[in-house]
């Protein structure tokens, strides 16, 4: 078992109330601002949900829509299937659980209608994002939606300070905990072999640190 898999399995019962000490619940409500705007029916991919909070309010707000959720860790993987279960007695159904590394593990090019990914790009740093961005976006029919939610600078000195004090403390805890490589946020704009999208959304939250994002891919 690798040590990222060790890691997050050992924090999947601590993760939300981490998060809670950490911003409340402001992180939660960036990864649901924009579920109005997911399509209505469909497959969606979504990568590194962790304990599933996100997971269990698409199932209920896209009862006609399908999931893949792929995550690294079993016991997260474990915690999304019961918070499915208490979404919607049904949904566990439209739901395929898949314990892998969303960098190996093989993705059918434009088996999708929908990619979600919140707070799961940080994780990886430049060369990992090279490997496997293009490929996440790729099993996304063209047209289709990818929302995405995460880390990022915002504008303005203060709030900047703000957002790479907390970045740095977040991604040092992680790295001690889970191994991950990453010391800083990448601008996955400038990854080779990026998918071209067009915006169609976008709200900002924790002065500015945190943004969701909804894109149609070209």
């Amino acid at each position: 078992m690798s040590a990222a898999r060790r890691g997050y399995d050992r924090l999947a019962g601590l993760y939300r109330g981490l998060e809670w000490l950490a911003f409340g619940d402001r992180l939660h409500r960036a990864r649901v601002a924009l579920l109005d705007r997911l399509p209505g029916e469909g497959r969606v991919l979504v990568l590194g949900d962790g304990d599933g909070r996100l997971l269990a309010a698409m199932c209920r707000a896209r009862p006609r829509c399908r999931f893949v959720s792929v995550d690294l860790s079993g016991a997260m993987l474990a915690r999304q299937r019961r918070r499915v279960a208490d979404a919607s007695p049904e949904a566990g159904g439209r739901v395929a659980f898949v314990r892998a590394d969303a960098l190996e593990h093989p993705l059918q090019e434009h088996g999708f209608d929908a990619l979600v990914t919140a707070f799961f790009l940080d994780c990886f740093d430049a060369e990992q994002l090279g490997r496997g961005l293009p490929a996440w976006l790729g099993a996304v029919r063209p047209g289709g939606t990818w929302l995405l939610v995460d880390f990022v600078e915002p504008g303005g000195r203060l709030r900047r300070l703000h957002a790479r004090v907390w970045l740095r403390l977040m991604h040092g805890f992680f790295r001690w905990q889970t191994g991950c490589p990453n010391r800083r946020l990448i601008d996955w704009r400038r990854v080779p072999g990026t998918r071209e999208q067009r915006p169609v959304a976008r709200r900002d939250a924790c002065f500015g640190m945190v943004r969701s994002e909804l894109f149609t891919l070209l």
